[in-house]
């Protein structure tokens, strides 16, 4: 899970929440002026942003995610 802080001047990622292979949990957040680099291939990383409500309004609303910046273009135009 990515956490976020949500601002008037919009929404930054500050960590992430995880869990390991042995079902351990981790926390990792970014300190002072660091920054949260999410990879996870061509496939991966589009969905984690969608799973964690960053993305089109109408198809996470459609899965009951909630949504935390609605981004029209997260997970269009991959092409093979």
């Amino acid at each position: 899970m990515i956490c976020f802080y949500i601002s008037n001047t919009g929404v930054t990622a500050i960590g992430v929440i995880y869990t390991d292979s042995n079902g351990t949990t981790h926390q990792a957040f970014v300190r002072g002026e660091g920054e949260v680099i999410l990879s996870a291939g061509t496939i991966g990383s589009p969905q984690l942003l969608l799973l964690n409500g960053v993305g089109p309004e109408s198809y996470l609303s459609s899965l009951n995610i909630p949504v935390v910046l609605s981004h029209p273009y997260v997970g269009q135009f991959l092409h093979d």
